[in-house]
């Protein structure tokens, strides 16, 4: 990999990124982001090597892996445990134009554990190895990084990271929770800031992910853990302005964000229809309404929306008659 395909070293710090999440970082979410509060840097949802390398799911993947100019920098997520495959979506990837890729090693999810994928790969680093190695090749000179958690059982991040350090990964994002954890109780910083001090020492970026909930928060915990980034997750669905340094959700003026409502859902049936439900989409939608009168009103009716222009007909009904009580404000 040569420096001048590595975007990561160029990157500001502590610089944002937006974290893979599957079914909800989608090409739709993706472009909204970009047209009104871009991170510096976003993640695909993550998707299956098994899946992309196989005839059949080939063409009903490649839809995720759509995006706009506008993305970049972009990096593709992969999970799976076969060298082979990545090498094949890591070139794809390359292909594609994209701007890096990425291994997943950190999912917690029952059904990804049952692949060998995901965080079970903790607990086999020779096989990472490989993967890393296997992708490195089939990328072609762009970065190849790793998204992975503290340890499988419990924090081993001195040795689990010590052995990523080696495989020389060219970022590295940290979730602060073990696998058995899954998202429970709190993200371990203190177990972040470690591996942040180990991966300093060999020159390779390291991301802070869990538990940040604003723009304010992810700079304070750059500060206080000396991470080079922080990834957000959760917080970003419903609220691309998260990653603004400038405004907030509850800031934007009630007819802009009914706007980018509506925009968000015209976007997603636009790559989707006939590919995905449309009921994917409205985890978004009902996570944009809070904190403003008849924000609970207007939440209820957006979770029964069953297409894009149903979703224009609820908004435009809410602004020409809001309810009249302020007892649904949530």
């Amino acid at each position: 990999m040569t420096d001048e395909k590595n975007f990561w070293l160029a990157l500001p710090t502590p610089f944002l990124c937006l974290a893979p999440m599957s079914n909800i970082t989608d090409s739709a979410m993706r472009l909204i982001l970009a047209r009104h509060c871009k991170p510096d840097v976003i993640f695909t949802e993550f998707i299956s090597t098994a899946g992309l390398t196989s005839p059949k799911g080939r063409s009903k993947l490649l839809p995720d892996l759509r995006f706009d100019p506008g993305e970049h920098p972009l990096v593709a997520q992969f999970f799976g445990r076969v060298p082979s495959q990545f090498f094949a979506c890591a070139s794809l990837a390359a292909d594609l134009g994209y701007d890096g890729v990425d291994i997943n090693l950190g999912c917690p999810d029952r059904s990804v554990l049952r692949q060998g994928a995901g965080s079970s790969l903790i607990r086999e680093p020779a096989l990472v190895a490989e993967i890393i190695q296997a992708a490195r090749e089939g990328a072609r000179g762009l970065p190849v990084s790793v998204k992975t958690r503290i340890g499988y059982s419990q924090n081993t991040v001195e040795t689990w990271i010590g052995q990523l350090i080696g495989m020389k990964p060219a970022a590295i994002t940290l979730h602060g929770r073990t696998r058995k954890q899954k998202y429970l109780g709190s993200a371990d910083w203190s177990a972040i800031a470690h591996a942040a001090s180990m991966a300093r020492e060999a020159g390779i970026p390291l991301i802070g992910n869990g538990d940040v909930a604003s723009w304010q928060d992810a700079m304070d915990r750059a500060r206080e853990a000396g991470v080079d980034g922080v990834m957000i997750g959760r917080a970003a669905i419903g609220n691309p302005w998260v990653f603004s340094p400038e405004t907030t959700r509850k800031k934007i003026p009630l007819e802009d964000l009914l706007s980018v409502i509506i925009e968000h859902a015209g976007l997603y049936q636009e790559h989707y229809d006939g590919i995905k439900s449309f009921a994917n989409v409205r985890k978004h939608l009902k996570n944009y309404v809070a904190d403003f009168h008849g924000a609970k009103s207007l939440r209820i009716a957006l979770v029964h929306a069953e297409n894009a222009d149903h979703v224009r007909e609820i908004v435009h009904d809410f602004l020409h008659n809001p309810p009249a009580s302020d007892s649904q404000q949530e």
